[in-house]
């Protein structure tokens, strides 16, 4: 079954980039750069691809930016970017500043609009654009910019405006999903102030973030709002609030088309039913909207479908094996679960010097986990991987290293003078370290697949969406070490004595009896940075009411990271395997479809 597994998730990885070069070959898609320099003092450098229709004819085609979700790069949104663009259009889709590869930090939309009117400019400079015909569409953050730029734009360049979800406000985008906003978590968290540029706490940097003071009927550009009936970020009664102002009613109705075409001031909504925040991009109704909007708008006239090639029957053939073989791979992993184990002896001989004294190792754990953060604030030590998620998550790597790399360097010198030997106590056996390696490899390489499958990145046409390399390994490398250094001080003592109980449980107990010291640790750290009662009594009351909610969502994490780590350990006899593979899946997820520079 490991066999299999290997072989399938090499399959799959082949799979995708035999769709890679066949798509890759169906489009003409051009890398373009510009800047903000026309709307910024300190101008942001914004990276785009330009995409034009497969039948573009000899004329000037009309132009639409596209902008991008929050965390997310053009990359992503290339399969839907190109699908729009074989309506008749040529699509430039960009990186928000602080995504992708743009430059500057993200504002959360106090300033994206800039980055859509720059990209307008260079629309404008072009001899195949007509620049009488422009647009622009974004989805989550990129809807934000697009609504901003549309109705406060210098000049009445974007005649037409479409926006797939668009909140009211930050702050009442938070209270629809989180709550009232005075209890909002992200109040008190001393690491995660959004953007790292203003606080949720800040009524005026919450105000800067607001859209529905900025629409009116008075702006010169035709505005159509999409937003799934099930998207948890808003409502029908917000997406109505922000459309009736924009077309100066007291209300309205999804469906209708208020104001004309003709002098710019048509506005509408639409709302597509059974979608959520995500799903919305993928409905054929979403597509047949924008395509109804932008005949009406911007007099686009649809291209003909291009003759079909060979490639195309080859495309559809490995697009059903990825699934297939995900679906082969998955099921070998999980047989793998009640059959794979490992030599006893094995796991006794890379056992830290830890495994006989389980309650002190424990109490160093909780110890080491708790007094982690509070380190890193009194040593002034912070995260060095500037992206939103990432820079918690190698603060955290960071201050935990520096507590348990001296603690495990301690217990392996105390196991040397008892005649042990550091190499052993770390199971680094040559052949154990390489079936390690190869097993994290592969498992991460499952994982990349499956988000690529999850997410339908583009039916599978860009399979590494990490942009940031140098910061991927960064954050691989702290985080390695951290893992090292963990799991050397905790996975080998609990999966050792729990080695007689059989495979699955050995497993599952040992990910709970990880999740939860985790958890309290975590918990601990967290305590010490609460308001204290002489900031604010009544404030101190409903912020404490959390810790139980941080411990059970931290439970549910470490316990997720436990399962991944036992698992690995189980097959591999390694604690090589499981660090390696957690550091992969980590940094690539906060640096690639994660990732957004904070800063």
């Amino acid at each position: 079954m490991a066999i299999l597994f290997l072989l399938s998730t090499v399959l799959l990885v082949v799979a995708c980039l035999v769709q890679v070069s066949i798509r890759g070959k169906r489009q003409i898609v051009e890398k373009v750069e510009f800047d903000t320099s026309a709307y910024d003092e300190n101008p942001v450098r914004i990276s785009g691809l330009l995409l034009e229709p497969r039948a573009s004819g000899s004329g000037r085609l009309p132009g639409l930016v596209f902008c991008p979700g929050l965390t997310a790069n053009k990359e992503v949104y290339l399969g839907f970017c190109r699908r729009v663009a074989n309506l008749g259009v040529a699509v430039l889709a960009i990186d928000l500043r602080g995504h992708g590869h743009s430059g500057g930090a993200s504002s959360f939309g106090k300033s994206e609009q800039h980055d859509v009117w720059a990209a307008i400019d260079f629309l404008r400079d072009r001899e195949d654009i007509d620049p009488d015909r422009l647009g622009v569409l974004g989805h989550s953050l990129g809807g934000i910019a697009a609504t901003r730029a549309g109705f406060e734009q210098p000049s009445d360049r974007i005649k037409t405006t479409i926006a797939i979800f668009c909140w009211k406000g930050f702050g009442d985008a938070v209270e629809a999903v989180f709550g009232p906003l005075e209890r909002f978590v992200g109040r008190w968290w001393p690491f995660f102030r959004w953007s790292r540029q203003f606080s949720v706490a800040d009524p005026e940097a919450v105000e800067e973030r607001s859209v529905i003071e900025r629409v009116g009927p008075d702006a010169k550009t035709d505005y159509l709002l999409l937003v799934g009936s099930r998207d948890p970020l808003t409502d029908m009664n917000r997406s109505r609030q922000i459309v009736a102002k924009a077309a100066g009613q007291a209300s309205l109705e999804p469906g209708e088309t208020h104001g004309s075409f003709s002098d710019r001031s048509a506005r509408r909504l639409e709302v597509i039913k059974g979608a959520n925040h995500f799903s919305v991009l993928a409905r054929r109704r979403t597509l047949a909207a924008i395509e109804q909007w932008l005949r009406e708008s911007l007099g686009v006239e649809g291209t003909a479908k291009p003759p079909r090639r060979p490639g195309s029957v080859v495309f559809r053939t490995t697009r059903k094996a990825t699934v297939l073989f995900y679906a082969v791979s998955t099921l070998c992993f999980a047989v793998c679960l009640f059959g794979a184990s490992v030599p006893e002896e094995s796991a006794i001989r890379i056992a830290p010097p830890c495994a006989g004294m389980p309650i002190p190792a424990i109490a160093a754990f909780l110890l080491c986990s708790s007094v982690a953060i509070p380190l890193a604030r009194g040593i002034r030590l912070g995260p060095f991987t500037p992206h939103w998620g990432a820079d918690i998550v190698s603060l955290i790597a960071a201050s935990r290293s520096v507590v348990f790399v001296p603690v495990l360097t301690l217990l392996l010198f105390w196991a040397r003078t008892r005649g042990g030997f550091c190499v052993e106590a770390l199971g680094l056996d040559p052949p154990v370290v390489w079936t390690g390696l190869v097993a994290a490899g592969a498992l991460f390489l499952w994982i990349v697949c499956g988000w690529n499958l999850v997410a339908r990145v583009n039916r599978f046409s860009t399979l590494w969406p990490v942009v940031h390399l140098r910061e991927f390994a960064v954050l691989l490398i702290s985080l390695f070490v951290c893992y090292l250094a963990e799991e050397a001080l905790f996975r080998g003592m609990i999966q050792s004595r729990l080695a007689a109980m059989g495979p699955v449980f050995e497993v599952l107990l040992s990910a709970l009896t990880y999740g939860t010291a985790a958890a309290i640790g975590i918990t601990l750290a967290v305590l010490p940075l609460f308001p204290s009662v002489s900031y604010a009594a009544t404030f101190r009351s409903k912020s404490i009411a959390l810790l139980p909610v941080v411990f059970l969502f931290a439970l549910a994490v470490f316990s997720a990271h436990g399962l991944a780590a036992a698992l690995l350990f189980h097959f591999t006899g390694t604690i090589l395997a499981p660090s390696l593979f957690l550091a992969l899946a980590v940094s690539f997820l906060f640096t690639g479809p994660l990732g957004i520079r904070t800063y």
